[in-house]
This record gives structure tokens, C-alpha cells and sequence, in this order.
């Protein structure tokens, strides 16, 4: 979330390139099995380059994060690293939270449509 509107551009490159890739690391965890629903919770943090513009310098589990796959963050991590970011507004590192949901794989016992 950007609570201070100031990251508009960076959340919006985010949201375009960086979900779908998301939704396939999601996809790959429920074919692992991984369980559980929530929203999956991540910390960035962003900073300006001479010469290069933004990039994403950091990808972690955010404190309050409920899904505890290494395996799926490790993935996002990775994709995150492949985003594009406008150039800075402003010189420096910023940070940001970014929440996505999550549903892990069906119990083994639940009925599935065909």
C-alpha cells in the first residue's frame, strides 16, 4: 500500500509487471502443496541509481506476513528483481509494503469442478 501517495508510478509498474509473475509463483506453490489463505505480505525497498533510475534493492516477508513458504517468496523475490520502475522522483531509498493474496493448494479431501 502507499499510504502517501507519492509512489503512484511505482505502484502502478508494480501492479502491471509484477502481479502476473506473482500469480505464477503462486501457482507453482499449490502444485508444492502449500497450504493456507491470506494475504501474502512483502517489504521493498526501492532506490534511486545514477544512470539506471529505481530499482528494487530489497524483497522480504513483511512482519505481518501469514504465509510462510521460503520457496514462494524466494520466487516473488526473484520477479520482483525483473520490474522496470519509472525513473525516481526523488533521490534515495524509500520503502514500501505490498499485500497479495494468497490461496494455497485445496485440502486433499475437497471435491474439485471438472
Amino acid at each position: 500500500k502507499d499510504r502517501t501517495g507519492k509512489m503512484g508510478a511505482e505502484v502502478k509498474a508494480l501492479n502491471q509487471q509484477l502481479i502476473p509473475l506473482v500469480d505464477q509463483c503462486f501457482d507453482q506453490a499449490k502444485e508444492r502443496g502449500v497450504r493456507g489463505r491470506g494475504m501474502l505480505a512483502l517489504a521493498l525497498k526501492l532506490t534511486g541509481a545514477d544512470g539506471i533510475g529505481r530499482i528494487i534493492e530489497s524483497v522480504e516477508p513483511a512482519a505481518n506476513n501469514p504465509i510462510d513458504d521460503a520457496e514462494l517468496v524466494d520466487c516473488v523475490r526473484q520477479s520482483a528483481f525483473t520490474v522496470d520502475l519509472p525513473p525516481p522522483t526523488s533521490s534515495g531509498s524509500s520503502e514500501l509494503e505490498l499485500t497479495i493474496p494468497f490461496e494455497g493448494a485445496a485440502d486433499a479431501g475437497a471435491p474439485t469442478s471438472h
